[in-house]
């Protein structure tokens, strides 16, 4: 007989013991099964109706969200229309040598206007105000060329806008809207009188700068609820020469904007700064407090705060603010249209459970009947094997289980005592792997904010400096990033601008950063020349780049007070420039090497004349090869284009521009490069 027949009886009689065990263990098995699914089934129905409810909660904040984002964008585009037109109209007082020829007489309102066709027509403020009256006839040529622009504003918003008028401080409005023949004048006047300079709407325009709303107001020609959009317009010798305005309908906004479909017995409102609902009726539109709604979501909308709020009414309130105005937008949803889902959902958990206790009933009964009787105790070996795992289990790594004989039971204890040592000797070295990965994170975390922290970012970072506006963002690729910008006044009347990219990423390049942008810093406090800034600094960074690293600058030093621009570039991209009646074009040049690389350097200095209303783009490669998931390159051309788009507003909204149209070529695809820029607009003394 050989050893491994022996093996072979010595191990029978522990197969029968567990064959024997085996049935205890399935009829035991199923009472726990059937307790645990019970309970879990219980916990499942209890967490999902919790998770429904709040999903459909979220939900409802986000549509609410989006919709009072959208409402502030629908509200900040009007406001953009009346700043227009009073930059335009301006714009026509300090040139009206432009005009000539082209002002026209403008009729009063006349009974015989269509609904549908837009009229220009004047009114006079009181009978004191004669349309003959030099000043007042002059006036009423001028303001009609405004007619072209009001034309295709108000027809490609008509279902919101009114009418939109200009009225001067002597007492004439010209107004351009559908509704002319309902404001006509009664006999025997042969004019039309509306003494608006009382109005709200224009005094407020004589004491506020910029755009601003009025509060909602019942319209006074029966157009229903109605907000203004004002602001003031000054004439050749910047005095206030009057108000530039729109009416704008509240059933309008709420078509477009507000209209939400939620369920039966929702709705969506606007509310104003004073915690009124502004309501639509069944005929008309009207102010009214909702009696519903507690003095906690009041206080939350007051406070310009987003969220869901239940009452103990149940009802939903979900209210967010409308950026840019003092309204927020507020959905009222009865809590049944909430919670019916999850009504649902219970009907479904409740079959699963009754399906559930069938099946395991089912199998019990059939369990039961094969096995007449269990087994007898576990042997020895099995009880201490299992009280050994258990303590090994509890986190002992130190406790060896018993080995008895050379059967599985045996085989199964020395398996146990090889993972013991194993898993201890796994924990040692994952917690030591753990800490060093924690201390590398905290210090990359440092880094990362000390490099942010180098950069301005700060805006506006000169807010008492009327003569530019400058904005500039950098959008690392991985936590520490390679790219850096700068700006800071030299003195009262020099501005140096710096865009510059390392080569690598990570540490190194960060140190790099720090260091090159320190050199020019110190640099230029001494010497106002780029080229020989960038000369001194490429010296000192060759003398310590054991790394072999380099980097592209570009270095401007602009004269504030008349606009002369000089500049180095060490091999870095070209500058876009935009003056004031082009559009932007790349500044193309010879360039010199970047720095880091050859000790013994010079470099070309240039020169750039700055008008006022010109514009300096500044960009790392980042930008343009930026690369979607076809590999399709962002490309200087979008660059340039966004840049237009925008070439009127400020630095900062064309930065984010050119950032928002980067960031949505790329999709889902991560940035392989860090996404710099820096835009200077140059206004002048």
């Amino acid at each position: 007989m050989d050893k491994s027949e022996s093996n072979v009886r010595i191990r029978r009689p522990i197969r029968k013991k567990v064959q024997k065990v085996t049935l205890a263990i399935v009829l035991v098995s199923v009472a726990i099964v059937f307790i645990v699914g019970l309970i879990a089934m219980y916990f499942i129905k209890s967490l999902g109706e919790k998770a429904l409810t709040d999903q459909m909660g979220n939900n409802l904040e986000e549509v609410v969200r989006n919709k009072a984002d959208l409402a502030a964008s629908e509200f900040g585009k009007f406001a953009g229309y009346i700043d227009f037109l009073g930059d335009y109209t301006e714009e026509m007082y300090y040139n009206k040598e432009m005009l000539t020829g082209i002002g026209v007489e403008i009729n009063p309102p006349l009974p015989t206007t269509g609904e549908d066709e837009l009229a220009l027509t004047r009114t006079i403020a009181n009978k004191s105000v004669s349309i003959k009256d030099p000043v007042i006839y002059d006036q009423m040529l001028f303001l009609s060329n405004l007619e072209h622009v009001f034309d295709p504003i108000i027809r490609e918003n008509r279902d919101i806008i009114q009418t939109i008028y200009v009225s001067t401080k002597e007492g004439l409005m010209v107004s351009y809207d559908a509704w002319s023949y309902i404001a006509v004048p009664e006999p025997p006047d042969t004019e039309f009188y509306y003494e608006y300079r009382e109005r709200n709407w224009f005094v407020q325009g004589k004491s506020t700068e910029g755009v601003y709303f009025t509060d909602a107001y019942p319209d006074g020609q029966g157009r229903g609820l109605t907000i203004t959009c004002a602001r003031a317009i000054k004439d050749e010798k910047g005095e206030f020469a009057g108000t530039m305005a729109q009416d704008l309908s509240i059933t309008g906004i709420y078509d477009k904007l507000v209209d939400l479909d939620l369920g039966d017995g929702a709705y969506v409102l606007l509310a104003d700064k004073n915690g009124k609902i502004i309501s639509p009726d069944d005929d008309s539109l009207m102010l009214k407090d909702d009696p519903g709604i507690d003095e906690y979501v009041l206080s939350e909308m007051a406070s310009r705060n987003t969220g869901v709020h239940l009452t103990k009414g149940g009802v939903y309130y979900i209210y967010a603010p409308v950026e840019g105005m003092d309204w927020g937008l507020l959905a009222h949803v009865p809590k049944e249209l909430v919670v019916m889902p999850v009504r649902a959902m219970d009907q479904v958990i409740l079959f699963m459970i009754m399906l559930f206790v069938v099946v395991v009933m089912v199998v019990f009964i059939n369990v039961f009947t094969i096995i007449n009787s269990f087994s007898k105790k576990l042997t020895d070996p099995i009880v201490d094997l299992e009280s050994d795992v258990k303590e090994i289990a509890a986190g002992n790594l130190d406790k060896r289980a018993k080995v008895y004989d050379n059967d599985e039971i045996g085989d199964l204890a020395e398996k146990f005592n090889e993972m013991a040592v194993a898993l201890k000797n796994r924990i040692k070295e994952i917690t030591s792997i753990t800490a060093e990965r924690e201390r590398l994170n905290a210090e990359i975390n440092v880094a990362a904010k000390i490099q942010e922290d180098m950069l301005p970012s700060v805006f506006p970072a000169f807010p008492e400096r009327k003569d530019f506006d400058i904005y500039a963002s950098m959008h690392p690729a991985k936590e520490i990033g390679g790219d850096f910008y700068d700006f800071y006044l030299i003195d009262d009347d020099h501005l140096a601008l710096v865009m510059a990219d390392v080569s690598g990423k990570g540490m190194p390049a960060a140190m790099f950063m720090a260091t090159t942008m320190t050199l020019i810093e110190n640099t230029s406090k001494s010497d106002s020349s780029p080229s020989k800034i960038l000369e001194i600094v490429n010296e000192g960074l060759c003398r310590k780049n054991k790394e072999g690293l380099f980097v592209t600058v570009w270095l401007g030093i602009l004269n504030l007070s008349t606009g002369d621009l000089l500049y180095s570039s060490a091999g870095h991209e070209y500058p876009v420039h935009k003056t004031e009646d082009l559009d932007y074009m790349i500044i193309v040049s010879e360039n010199d090497p970047p720095l880091g690389t050859e000790e013994t350097m010079t470099f070309a200095e240039r020169k750039l004349k700055l008008l006022p209303g010109d514009s300096l783009c500044l960009y790392t490669d980042g930008v343009t090869d930026a690369k979607n998931a076809e590999g399709e390159r962002y490309g200087m051309e979008r660059v340039v284009m966004e840049l237009d788009e925008k070439k009127d507003e400020s630095a900062k909204a064309q930065v984010i521009a050119v950032n928002d149209s980067v960031r949505e070529f790329c999709g889902d695809m991560d940035a392989f490069d860090d996404i710099t820029m820096l835009v200077l607009n140059y206004f002048g003394k």
